[in-house]
């Protein structure tokens, strides 16, 4: 069975844009500027919470095993 996956082109961790992709194994981002990867394993992931933060601007607050959290910020409502 082929992996389901969800690439959202323009997501910003920190001040630094990326590309984020979720999929079955659980979640990747890439720097756009040095191609540095930050992974999560579907394991580690504890919550994943979709929020507005403007009338066009969401983000998603991401929560790990170990109660580490990171923001994804600079996504539209499509994504």
């Amino acid at each position: 069975m082929a992996e389901l996956e969800q690439v959202i082109s323009s997501a910003f961790w920190g001040h630094s844009n990326g590309v984020l992709v979720l999929n079955d194994s659980g979640l990747l981002w890439r720097s756009r500027q040095t191609e540095a990867q930050k992974k999560v394993a579907k394991e580690d992931l504890v919550s994943m919470l979709w929020s507005a933060i403007g009338p066009k601007q969401y983000h998603l607050k991401v929560t790990t095993r170990g109660g580490k959290t990171v923001r994804f910020t600079g996504l539209k409502q499509g994504d």
